[in-house]
């Protein structure tokens, strides 16, 4: 581009043999150009592309696997707090149980008792039935 303006600048001074040589320095620079070009094989372009695009794809590929890990290990932390609650529920749950299993084996005792002061109250009603009626018959 900078060659372009100097031949411009040239021919704006009518100073043609320079503004020749700068053509030809360009005509030259292009034939540079033109067999670089010519020289670049597609193969080992494709086989350039592939390689970045290789690069990008592990590097996306990890990216993703780094985000996985993470959601992945929230949702494990998320699971084990909520196993642990369970756990604390389940231990109020038995505490409860083993209350509930006192109170029942009060109340066999209480109704074992009760049953044994049923009977001793039937035994008394029977003697006091029998003692009536010895009184009844002595009379």
């Amino acid at each position: 581009m900078e060659k372009i303006n100097n031949v411009i600048i040239t021919m704006e001074h009518n100073n043609k043999k320079n503004t020749i040589n700068d053509l030809k320095i360009i005509q030259n620079d292009l034939k540079i150009l033109k067999n670089k070009v010519s020289k670049i094989n597609p193969d080992e372009i494709i086989r350039a592309l592939d390689k970045m695009m290789n690069q990008y794809t592990s590097r996306i590929t990890e990216i993703v696997k780094y985000t996985c890990e993470e959601i992945f290990e929230e949702k494990i932390e998320s699971k084990i707090r909520s196993i642990e609650n369970c756990k604390d529920q389940l231990v109020l749950i038995d505490d409860k149980i083993k209350q509930l299993n006192k109170q029942c084996d009060n109340l066999v005792e209480k109704t074992e008792n009760m049953s044994e002061n049923i009977k001793s109250a039937e035994e008394t009603v029977e003697k006091i039935s029998r003692i009536e009626r010895m009184s009844r018959t002595c009379r």
